[in-house]
């Protein structure tokens, strides 16, 4: 068997490439992220998972502050 190409994309907020599985879309600003810049921690990345809402490290901060 074949193995397909691994695609990547590049964060939109520090620039390095990541695969497009591992990071996402955050849902206020609409910046493709990586995993670290969209979840921060692993307590952040379980929240998003179990309510379905995905919001990066600094919109987050925007709404505390």
């Amino acid at each position: 068997m074949k193995r397909s190409p691994t695609v990547y994309m590049q964060c939109e907020r520090c620039r390095l490439p990541f695969e497009p599985i591992k990071g996402g879309l955050c849902e206020r600003c609409d910046r493709i992220l990586c995993s670290a810049d969209l979840h921060g921690d692993i307590l952040s990345r379980w929240r998003a998972a179990l309510t379905g809402r995905v919001i990066c490290v600094e919109c987050r901060q925007k709404r505390e502050t």
